[in-house]
């Protein structure tokens, strides 16, 4: 049974593709490279007005489609969301495509959920967390400059903030990754606790920050005698 109308064909495999997955899961996260490599090729050629009025009679359409349908499928919403703005999409769809990005790596056990950005990381396990971000050259430097400089503010006895928790800085390496760690403790009812890496690696440099749900103590060293795999890997274009 075909999710969407005739007139969207060019849809239906992407449509079917994303309705194989919880409905939970449709959101901003999901990989869209799919769908909008789909609507990419439907204006290919097509100047940006005929690419709009293109884009608004799909969006007709499927509007229309739903309507009489009464459909509830998550997928056919989520493609909906794209067509909510022609003329933006538009733009983007006939714009020449970002070059491809770097992406970050770490061997962590099969149990850990893993989600991958270009550029970042994602790692989850129960109510653990951990975001690691590719960073260049420039941007560690400027991590590294607001490290240093939270480090002193924190000695300030004018800085009111510091009462609510303390910042405590060392130096780490883990195999040939190395760089700073920083642990945030804020004591008291909320006892809150997280964790941040200023690290580099094999092919560049990356930022993780590590927490638990509504800040609850953890114990990073299950991370941390991973971090030994962590590397920044170069976009498949430049792989020579």
């Amino acid at each position: 049974m075909s999710l969407l109308p005739t007139e969207l064909n060019y849809l239906e495999p992407v449509a079917k593709e994303l309705a194989k997955l919880p409905p939970d899961d449709l959101n901003e996260d999901v990989d869209a490279s799919k769908l909008l490599a789909a609507l990419r090729n439907r204006v290919k050629g097509l100047e940006l007005r005929d690419a709009i009025s293109q884009l608004t009679k799909d969006s007709e359409v499927l509007q229309k489609w739903i309507k009489e349908t009464k459909t509830s499928e998550g997928a056919v919403f989520f493609i909906s969301a794209y067509f909510l703005r022609p003329g933006p999409l538009a733009r983007d769809l006939l714009a020449p495509p970002p070059p491809p990005e770097p992406t970050v790596s770490v061997e962590m056990e099969s149990d850990w959920e893993t989600k991958e950005f270009p550029r970042r990381l994602d790692l989850f396990k129960q109510k653990i967390y951990c975001s690691i971000a590719v960073l260049d050259k420039q941007g560690f430097d400027i991590h590294k400059h607001k490290s240093d400089h939270r480090q002193e503010l924190q000695k300030s006895p004018q800085n009111l903030w510091a009462s609510l928790g303390v910042w405590t800085k060392t130096p780490v390496r883990f195999g040939e990754c190395h760089g700073e760690k920083s642990i945030y403790v804020q004591p008291g009812k909320t006892n809150w606790k997280s964790v941040d890496y200023l690290l580099e690696v094999p092919g560049g440099y990356v930022n993780a920050h590590l927490g638990r749900e509504k800040g609850k103590d953890f114990d990073e060293m299950e991370f941390e005698k991973k971090f030994h795999t962590l590397k920044v890997n170069p976009p498949p274009s430049s792989v020579s």
